[in-house]
């Protein structure tokens, strides 16, 4: 007995990712698309499955929907088996050499910012504020501190690591030296007294 009552089934339909639906209709107008994997479980256990219950296939392939190839579990379970998400990366901070763990935030943004030459990691605010800092005012004076040469030197090795490679036959786009041009006089505005 279908735990759905009296409704018409339409599908399998296939959605772009590759897996399969269904859309029931119901007598009072109303209408509902279920997995089809979920619609195929429920119909043989006879009753719906509740909210923290998922269809698991066993073999790992979303298209094998045989019956023999379902699992019901736990929700919770079902995310943390397929999404073990990242491992907490302890490493040391550039600037002072604590060691630390990596935030969530950290952890997803560092690749992109090793893509982008960017320094770091940094063990907080207070570090990265004084590594930029130290780069502010060496530049201002025009001399650095042995420090700082040795944190430009890490920085120049991130920064050519990161640099798109060119391809063959690709040019870059460089602005064109400016020509010079005779110089036009001003009109000079009239003074008023």
């Amino acid at each position: 007995m279908s735990c759905y009552g009296k409704c018409q089934v339409y599908g399998p339909y296939y959605r772009k990712d590759g897996r399969q639906h269904v859309v029931l209709y119901f007598p009072d107008y109303t209408r509902q698309v279920v997995s089809y994997p979920r619609y195929i479980m429920e119909t043989f256990l006879g009753r719906r499955l509740s909210v923290n219950e998922d269809v698991h296939h066993k073999n790992g392939d979303y298209t094998d929907n045989r019956l023999k190839n379902l699992q019901v579990i736990d929700h919770a379970k079902h995310c943390h088996d397929h999404n073990p998400g990242r491992k907490p990366a302890r490493v040391k901070c550039v600037w002072c050499g604590k060691t630390f763990v990596l935030s969530r935030v950290q952890q997803s943004n560092r690749v992109q910012n090793s893509k982008e030459g960017m320094f770091g990691p940094f063990c907080s605010k207070t570090c990265s504020g004084q590594y930029g800092r130290q780069l502010q005012l060496s530049a201002r004076r025009g001399n650095s501190s042995s420090r700082t040469r040795q944190i430009r030197g890490k920085l120049s090795k991130c920064q050519s690591r990161a640099k798109p490679r060119k391809e063959e036959g690709v040019e870059t786009l460089r602005r064109a030296p400016k020509e010079q041009s005779s110089k036009v006089k001003r009109k000079s505005r009239p003074q008023t007294v």
